[in-house]
Order: C-alpha cells, then sequence, then structure tokens
C-alpha cells in the first residue's frame, strides 16, 4: 500500500515500477567488469544515484544523487572496478 510507505520505500517503488534502467549491450569490450556486476552500487538503498557523467574539467566524473528523505544520509559507495 503506497499510502504507508517511507518517502524513501515509495521513490524505491516508484523507480522499480515506473521508471525501470535501460540497458543497452552492444559486445564486450577489452575492460574487465563482467555483464553480472554494477559499476557503481550505494549501501543505503534510500539514497538513489541519479547520474554519472565526466567532470567538466575531464579531470574525473560527479556521481549526483538524490534523498528523498528529510533526514541527512551516509553513503558508500561501491565500484565495481579496482
Amino acid at each position: 500500500n503506497f499510502y504507508h510507505c517511507e518517502k524513501a520505500e515509495l521513490t524505491n517503488v516508484a523507480a522499480q515500477n515506473y521508471a525501470p534502467v535501460q540497458v543497452a549491450f552492444s559486445g564486450r569490450g577489452k575492460g574487465e567488469l563482467s555483464a553480472e556486476n554494477s559499476i557503481l552500487s550505494t549501501d543505503n538503498k534510500k539514497v538513489h544515484i541519479s547520474a554519472i557523467k565526466p567532470s567538466e574539467d575531464g579531470k574525473g566524473i560527479v556521481i549526483r544523487m538524490f534523498n528523498p528523505t528529510d533526514d541527512k544520509q551516509i553513503v558508500n559507495l561501491n565500484f565495481g572496478f579496482h
């Protein structure tokens, strides 16, 4: 029942049902990341990764996250590569 969900849970349900992840797979590259792993994940299900993009200066990456709750959240990022 949507009416009894916390904000973060409701966002998770909406993301799963209304905005499924679209993946394009065009063949195997030379990298070591397996097709079954995620390139980036978090350990906090209340926080959503909303964008990953190159930095404007080209020297790094920008990771945008969305916290639908009113509380501060602690997030550890787990990269699927070494």
